[in-house]
């Protein structure tokens, strides 16, 4: 028997929790939020959230 003649084994696509976790991200929901998005609010609310404790009487 040659030695590239032999078939491989398939496994099925999702086998690893990592291919798990990339097929629950694919299934389609009512809210699409873009990361940068998120980023620029939680960038706000950090920043507002400084002013105010500099800004508070101790």
């Amino acid at each position: 028997m040659a030695k590239g003649s032999r078939k491989k084994e398939t496994r099925p696509a999702i086998f690893s929790a990592a291919g798990l976790l990339r097929f629950s991200e694919e299934e389609e929901s009512d809210i699409q939020v873009d990361p940068k998005a998120v980023a620029v609010f939680s960038a706000v609310v950090g920043i507002a959230m400084l002013v105010l404790y500099i800004a508070s009487p101790l």
